[in-house]
């Protein structure tokens, strides 16, 4: 995880994580010429993109949402 080569190369690469902090991720070793490198970010964590799933997505009102969420369904 601390191999400079590895990091050079931005295989792995230092993130910020929410919740395990200063931490090492792995980014894909293929590269494009003349395409940047993608910074890599922490991903969401469970259940945070419910809002714009269930009601952006599939219609749920913000009632519907507030039951499922207390009868632990979401």
């Amino acid at each position: 995880m601390n191999d400079p080569n590895m990091h050079a190369r931005g295989s792995l690469q230092w993130i910020e994580h929410p919740q395990f902090g200063h931490m090492v991720a792995q980014n894909s070793p293929i590269r494009f010429d003349g395409v940047e490198l993608m910074q890599l970010e922490p991903s969401h964590a469970l259940g945070a993109d419910n809002g714009q799933v269930f009601g952006s997505w599939l219609g749920k009102t913000d009632d519907e949402l507030a039951r499922l969420s207390a009868e632990g369904a979401i």
